[in-house]
């Protein structure tokens, strides 16, 4: 699974739409764990879009729209006008610039705020205000926990179990992509016990294991995968339930590792936080290194 919004607005005319669409951007940019800067700057620069369609409004009762599409990667925002064309180009060379004020920034602001603009007009149909920002994720936010362990699935769905058992090429003596997931799992169901008794006992000690020893004794090699990633994401999306939920005096809950000593709430939100993407990626790796190997030996 990976991240996909669309959103799409038909708007008056007016000027209370502007922090309407302003808002509704921004929480969609918030709940997928944008980082604040980041959504900060795409919300100003789809603030002057949108104000520019209201100060060049050309009859009563025009609406205007506003498309906004979020993935792993971007944001791209597109602001289409009802036939006043923007004139942007009268306010690039401005002397200075308001940053607090709801228009005026001009072109030349939004071109530092997002990575590309773009104008496309059609005589008739109106003006389209493209705007595109590569994204800087919080990867400790809820939804993005649940990214990576779909993540982790995505990169196994498709495996034969050849592929699946097929060592790493590019690192001899290694786990195969089969005993990846299983560890996976394991890892994220103690993880989730981890968590539950920092929340729920005084100061417990937290103990480890060993990885090596459950991948031996545990029949990584062999175990169907299906039920391990099952359990990932049951892990996965019932802990980010809690993290949503966490108070300050929660967060601030702590235990003591058995191997590393003080041990608290957010130390397990650091050291899990990126485990099922790190994880995945290694897959993505062993196999792939794997199949170049076998496709230049088949030559």
């Amino acid at each position: 699974m990976s991240l996909e919004v669309n959103l799409t607005l038909c708007l008056p005319t007016d000027e209370l739409s502007v922090p309407v669409v302003r808002h509704i951007c921004s929480y969609a940019l918030g709940e997928v764990g944008v980082q604040p800067e980041c959504l900060s700057d795409i919300t100003l620069a789809l603030t002057e879009a949108c104000t520019n369609v209201l100060d060049h409004v050309t009859a009563a009762g025009e609406a205007y729209s506003v498309h906004i599409g979020i993935d792993e990667e971007r944001c791209t925002i597109r602001v289409k006008d009802a036939g006043g064309a923007f004139d942007y180009e009268s306010r690039t060379n401005q002397p200075s610039v308001d940053l607090t004020a709801e228009s005026g920034r001009g072109l030349e602001m939004m071109r530092t705020l997002v990575d590309r603009v773009k104008f496309t007009s059609v005589p008739e149909e109106g003006t389209i205000v493209h705007l595109e920002k590569q994204l800087e994720f919080d990867e400790e936010h809820p939804v993005r926990q649940r990214l990576h362990a779909a993540g982790a699935s995505a990169a196994v769905t498709h495996l034969t179990d050849e592929e699946l058992d097929r060592p790493p090429a590019d690192e001899p003596g290694g786990w195969t992509a089969r005993q990846i997931v299983h560890h996976l799992a394991d890892s994220e169901m103690t993880s989730a016990i981890r968590l539950r008794r920092l929340l729920a006992e005084e100061a417990p000690v937290i103990g480890a294991y060993d990885e090596e020893e459950f991948a031996r004794r545990l029949h990584y090699d062999t175990r169907p995968i299906g039920p391990s990633l099952d359990a990932l994401e049951a892990a996965r999306a019932t802990s980010a339930q809690l993290l949503e939920r966490l108070t300050e005096e929660d967060w601030a809950r702590t235990g003591t590792h058995s191997d590393s000593g003080s041990y608290g709430v957010e130390d397990w939100l650091r050291i899990y936080a990126a485990h099922g993407r790190d994880h995945a990626e290694q897959i993505r790796r062993a196999v792939g290194a794997a199949g170049d190997q076998l496709s230049s030996t088949s030559r």
